[in-house]
């Protein structure tokens, strides 16, 4: 989908560039989609058992994981853990809601 620029004007290898990032975008937004559902399994089993909604230290080591995954991608682990705080914060919510 380009509809700021018209093809004609747009060199191809970035045209190529841009249809792969569209399809890497997809990608992620499907993972992200499993991650959710995972997620919210795992919020079903801790209401079943009890369980509080946040777990600071399962949270605490994900973000170390996180981290050190961005730095070996070559990717800034300062934006992969916002992302994730982000996704954390998001994943706590829906089980508060379960």
């Amino acid at each position: 989908m380009r509809a700021v620029m018209s093809d004609t004007k747009i060199n191809p290898q970035l045209l190529q560039l841009r249809d792969q990032i569209d399809v890497v975008d997809a990608q992620l937004v499907n993972l992200l989609g499993q991650r959710f559902g995972l997620t919210a399994q795992v919020g079903v089993l801790k209401k079943e058992n009890g369980l509080e909604a946040r777990d600071a230290e399962r949270e605490r080591l994900q973000i170390v994981k996180v981290r050190k995954l961005a730095t070996d991608a070559g990717v800034d682990p300062d934006f992969i853990e916002n992302l994730f705080q982000s996704l954390l914060k998001t994943v706590v919510k829906n089980h508060q809601e379960i």
